[in-house]
């Protein structure tokens, strides 16, 4: 297996072929080799490499830092390669947020570990964008409805079914508290119910209403519900909302 599917973007004919021939030698899969910003658009097009070695000066109007907002909307890493450290270059290139520099002149002991960590990050990136998708694509999904909030209790996230039984739509609840959106009462008495996610974010655990409650929607009607809710915990155990899940 390679190391990699490389894709050159070089306007220098010699620093090509050298970057070709080296990167070849160590493993690498180069899937060709680009001048212009109009044919390397293509080439990446064509073969989807999963990196990009990128001059920032390239043949034509348009430069690499153009080219690079394409290959970014194309899920594909880039490296630059330049000769050009001012200030004002660095400042447009720093915008697409590359994976790494080099500058010039370079040999394959300045740009392996670039690009090795380069490859490594896109990866990673890759695998954190195809989470967030699955878990937005699972909470539109199910039937429960999901509220997310910020530790102020504001309203960060709703699916769904969560904007069906408030009457609200994400829009319109965004950075609203939650004890509007999820207005609660007894069933026996009327008397409002304390804010689950209060009272999460205070145990810092899974807390869910007690007795039969009913939801205030935003129409006016009411609707018995159940719920739980839970503070959000990172890796290293900084509570940064909580999550919602009610019937």
């Amino acid at each position: 297996m390679p190391n990699g599917r490389i894709m050159i973007v070089e306007d220098e004919s010699l620093v090509a072929e050298d970057l070709e021939v080296c990167l070849s030698r160590s493993g690498y899969e180069i899937v060709g080799v680009a001048d212009t910003f109009e044919s390397a658009r293509a080439l990446a097009e064509r073969t989807r490499p999963d990196l990009a070695l990128l001059d920032i000066r390239l043949k034509g109007a348009r430069d690499g830092i153009d080219l690079a907002a394409e290959l970014r909307r194309r899920d594909i890493g880039f490296v630059y390669l330049t000769s050009h450290s001012d200030e004002g270059t660095l400042a447009r290139a720093e915008v697409t947020e590359p994976l790494g520099y080099v500058l010039k002149p370079f040999g394959l002991r300045e740009i392996s570990p670039v690009l090795k960590t380069a490859l490594y990050r896109h990866a990673a990136e890759v695998r954190q964008r195809n989470l967030e998708h699955w878990l937005a694509t699972t909470l539109r999904s199910i039937g429960d409805g999901v509220i997310v909030t910020d530790l102020e209790r504001r309203v960060t996230y709703m699916n769904p079914v969560a904007e069906a039984l408030t009457r609200r739509s994400l829009r319109q609840a965004s950075g609203v508290g939650l004890a509007e959106v999820l207005a609660v009462t007894t069933a026996a008495t009327g008397k409002a119910v304390p804010c689950v996610a209060e009272r999460a974010l205070a145990l810092r655990s899974v807390v869910t209403f007690d007795g039969e409650v009913v939801l205030r929607r935003a129409d006016g009607t009411d609707v018995p519900v159940e719920d739980s809710a839970a503070p959000i915990v990172d890796a290293d155990g900084k509570v940064s909302g909580v999550v919602i899940v009610f019937r």
